[in-house]
Parts: C-alpha cells; sequence; structure tokens
C-alpha cells in the first residue's frame, strides 16, 4: 500500500473508506483503489487521453468485486 494511501485512512474515521483518489500530475493521470488484503490497485494514463472516465469505468468494471467499500 502506498504511503500516500495510507495517510488518507486518518480521514476515514470522519469522511468514510476512500473508494477511489485520482491525481492530475504533468504527465500522467494517476488513480489509485484500494482492495483487500490492502492491495491497492494504480492507473496510469496519459493527460492527453481523452476518454479517461471510460477507462475507469472498465477499470472500475474488471475489479469491482475485489474493492473494499
Amino acid at each position: 500500500m502506498s504511503i500516500r494511501h495510507r495517510t488518507r485512512t486518518v480521514l476515514e474515521e470522519k469522511l468514510g473508506r476512500a473508494q477511489c483518489v485520482v491525481m492530475f500530475y504533468e504527465k500522467v493521470i494517476l488513480a489509485s483503489m484500494p482492495l483487500a488484503d490492502n492491495d491497492l490497485v494504480l492507473v496510469t494514463v496519459d493527460t492527453s487521453a481523452r476518454n479517461f472516465q471510460d477507462i475507469m469505468r472498465k477499470v472500475l468494471k474488471l475489479i469491482g468485486k475485489y474493492i473494499v467499500l
């Protein structure tokens, strides 16, 4: 599990569990989703991609049953 994701868990008591976190960097878009057993799925997409939402829908459909809610 990434350090950055682990620090987000501090707020979970008040905000609820993070389902997906998206960071927009200059060169890539990075999405992370927690799975069971402290695993983490990382998806990177080039910033020039115009279909980021479609990509994320497909990824979430593939891993949906493994996501910790």
